[in-house]
């Protein structure tokens, strides 16, 4: 007899450019619309997001204000983990929803002020933010 095997799914992010929103909303995303020689789609977890932002905008000459960011649920066995925060997949990854990098980067520096700012006796807990909370689910 075969085990039920579980099927486990992560949840990941992808950075892109503004004007690609209506194709990959449309098909997903696509590994054979890759800029690279190898066609595969990288995805990072959400505490790589601003890492992965500023690595796009330094070396693509792309400003931060013309980037989207995908929500991605994949399942684990498609992608692998090509470093500590990125991850790729080869195969077409549907997407759930996206958000405009503004939001996001300004949501990430409220809850950095906010920690600055406020010295809380008990453990910090993030701002209540819809934006941060769409990144951690």
């Amino acid at each position: 007899m075969h085990k039920n095997k579980k099927t486990t799914y992560m949840t990941l992010w992808h950075v892109t450019h503004k004007d690609n929103v209506e194709s990959i909303l449309k098909d997903g995303l696509l590994p054979e619309k890759s800029m690279s020689s190898i066609k595969r789609v990288w995805l990072v977890r959400w505490w790589g997001l601003a890492l992965i932002i500023l690595h796009i905008t330094l070396l693509k000459h792309v400003p931060a204000w013309q980037l989207v960011v995908f929500k991605v649920r994949v399942n684990s066995r498609d992608v692998r983990l090509f470093n500590r925060k990125r991850y790729v997949c080869y195969k077409v990854v549907p997407v759930i929803e996206y958000r405009s990098v503004e939001h996001i980067l300004s949501s990430m520096e409220k809850q950095r002020a906010y920690i600055k700012n406020v010295k809380p006796k008990l453990p910090v807990f993030p701002v209540e933010n819809n934006i941060l909370d769409w990144l951690r689910e």
